[in-house]
Parts: structure tokens; C-alpha cells; sequence
């Protein structure tokens, strides 16, 4: 809260580092060093959704609606929120950041 500078609420669930955090309404989606993605519902903190990525570390992540992109140690995981279903997509020099317009992926790699 910034008003009070409090903290309003404690997401738990990841065994590793978060690396990337992002809000929608009342959504928010966290990404993990520990190979996972979170959905949760914020405002009272319930985990609704867990996508894994295996043993790849989650570095990045971008979302939108039914779309969560995350990006880390091996490539790309796109992932249906509703099924939660991915398809991958290699990359040999690892995902450090990327950002999507709705057309066009961005990807930051190591190289």
C-alpha cells in the first residue's frame, strides 16, 4: 500500500528467487529461478495456476489475457493460461528479458 508504505500481501509458493513480476486487475503472474510461473489471485494471495517449465530457470516473463511468454536458460515457453499448455521454442543463447506488443516479440539474449 503505498499510502501506508505496508505490506497489503505475501505471494508464497515459488522454491526459488522471483525474477519477474507482472499485474492485471486483480491477476498477477510471478516468474521463478525455480522453473515455474505462477498465476495468483492478488488481492487474497491464492495460487490458481502453476506452469512448469522443467528444470530451465524462469528469468522473464510477459502476459496478456490467455498468453504467458516466458523466457530463461534454454528458450522461449508459451503457455495457454485456460489449458496451460506450452509450446517451446529453443534458444542457444539463453532469454534474458523480452517484451511484446501483441505483434512482435522482443528477445534479449546472452550473445
Amino acid at each position: 500500500d503505498l499510502e501506508s508504505q505496508g505490506c497489503l500481501r505475501v505471494l508464497r509458493g515459488h522454491r526459488g528467487p522471483v525474477t519477474c513480476l507482472r499485474f492485471a486487475g486483480r491477476w498477477a503472474v510471478s516468474a521463478s529461478l525455480d522453473g515455474t510461473c505462477r498465476m495468483w489471485h492478488a488481492w487474497d494471495g491464492v495460487c490458481v495456476r502453476v506452469f512448469e517449465a522443467g528444470s530451465t530457470q524462469v528469468k522473464t516473463l510477459v502476459w496478456s489475457g490467455r498468453l504467458v511468454i516466458t523466457g530463461g536458460e534454454g528458450g522461449l515457453n508459451l503457455w495457454d493460461t485456460d489449458s496451460i499448455r506450452a509450446r517451446f521454442i529453443p534458444h542457444r543463447l539463453g532469454v534474458e528479458d523480452i517484451d511484446w506488443n501483441g505483434e512482435l516479440l522482443c528477445i534479449a539474449s546472452n550473445g
